[in-house]
Order: C-alpha cells, then sequence, then structure tokens
C-alpha cells in the first residue's frame, strides 16, 4: 500500500503468485450483458479501472501474455481454428489492445480537464500519467501507444473500432480468452504478473463497454460530475 491508497495487487490476496484455483474459475457464469447507462455511470467505471497506481504491472501487459497462451493451448477454444481465423482474431486483439489504450487517454484527458478546462496535449498526458501512475518517469511513454491523431481525438478512434464489431462478439471473444487461460497448462503461465486473471477480465472487459457506450453517441466526456 502507499500514502494510504489501496494498489490493485492488494485487491485480491495473493498466495502463490502463479496459482490458479481453476475448479472455482471455470464455475464462473459468463458476465451478463451490460451498458453503462447514464453518462456518470461509464465514467466512474473507467475511474474504477484506471484508478490503480499500480496497474501497469499487470494490465493490459498480461492480456498480451493471454493471447500466446490461448494459440498455443491444444485444449482450448482456438486450437482447431483455421488460419484465417487466426488472423482475423490477431486483428480482433490488436483492436482490443487499442481500445484499452483509447480508454486511457480519455481517462487522462478527463483528470486534466478537471484541472485545467482545456484538451491537455501528449505531453500533459505523459505528465498527468507520471503523477499519478506508480511509474518510472522515463516510463510514461510507453503507457499512450497512440499516434497523435488518435491522441488528439479518441472517441473517433474508440467510434471506428466499435464500428467493426458487434459488442456480444466482444463479449464472447474476451470470455473465451478467459477460458483458454484458465485450462492452459503450458509454460507461459510463469510469464502472467497477477494472480488473478478474472480481475484482469473484469478490467478488459469495463474498458471494452465503456468504449462501446462511448461509440454509441454519449460524447460528452468533458462534462464535470
Amino acid at each position: 500500500m502507499n500514502n494510504g491508497e489501496i494498489t490493485l495487487s492488494e485487491l485480491d490476496p495473493i498466495g502463490n503468485s502463479h496459482h490458479y484455483d481453476t475448479t472455482k474459475l471455470l464455475k464462473f457464469k459468463k458476465q451478463p450483458q451490460y451498458m453503462f447507462r447514464p453518462t456518470k455511470e461509464w465514467k466512474l467505471a473507467l475511474d474504477d479501472v484506471w484508478r490503480w497506481r499500480d496497474i501497469f504491472e499487470y494490465f493490459p501487459g498480461d492480456l498480451k501474455v493471454w493471447y500466446s497462451m490461448a494459440m498455443d493451448n491444444e485444449a482450448g477454444n482456438y486450437c482447431s481454428v483455421s488460419k484465417e481465423d487466426r488472423e482475423r482474431l490477431s486483428l480482433f486483439f490488436g483492436d482490443l489492445l487499442k481500445l484499452i489504450d483509447l480508454s486511457l487517454a480519455v481517462y487522462l484527458i478527463r483528470r486534466i480537464y478537471k484541472k485545467t478546462k482545456i484538451h491537455p496535449s501528449r505531453q500533459g498526458m505523459f505528465e498527468e500519467a507520471e503523477s499519478h501512475f506508480l511509474i518510472p518517469d522515463d516510463d510514461a511513454f510507453k503507457l499512450l501507444n497512440l499516434i497523435e491523431e488518435e491522441l488528439t481525438d479518441p472517441l473517433k478512434v474508440i467510434g471506428q473500432i466499435c464500428s467493426r464489431y458487434d459488442i456480444n462478439y466482444v463479449r464472447l471473444e474476451l470470455w473465451e480468452l478467459l477460458e483458454s487461460v484458465v485450462s492452459y497448462e503450458g509454460d507461459l503461465t510463469n510469464r502472467l504478473t497477477h494472480p488473478w486473471v478474472t480481475t484482469i477480465y473484469r478490467l478488459a472487459l469495463t474498458c471494452v463497454e465503456v468504449c462501446f457506450t462511448i461509440a454509441g453517441g454519449d460524447r460528452l466526456i468533458y462534462k464535470l460530475d
């Protein structure tokens, strides 16, 4: 714990750092469909994701390992997919990671706007990230893998990406990724940094739901609560 703040690593009890109780995890029911309404609800949900100061120790980095685990899992949902489907899944996964980056951009813009009442520059977003997250100063640039145009209007890019998919398809792919990770028994498990895969799943799903809510027409990200 740092300065009285709860970190993501303290959100769930950690025993063996890479031990998963797969019996319990496989009994989890698929998450119910939900979209955030009204505007205030998705803002609170976004804050709930990015408020953890140590989040970049786990997220979204672990998701990149998830993809490798899913493709390598002979007992998983993706073991028998065609080459074309693997290419489609690769493109989808790239869009998923970009949506997560974009949700972070929206979060930082809102934080800065509340303080200054102006749209921040890229440098301003890096500085805000440095002050908010537990990261070395020279690592701030790694947080936003977005080009200048994407940072200037993240809502536009969110809309473009979300228009390619049905929200139920995205939910299903995320769930199947989780199932493939839970049933995976190979060495890639040692590359995971957070022991509770359901926590990473919840963070990713929340970012997706927020982005699809924004893409649905709710563009009031600068409205002060």
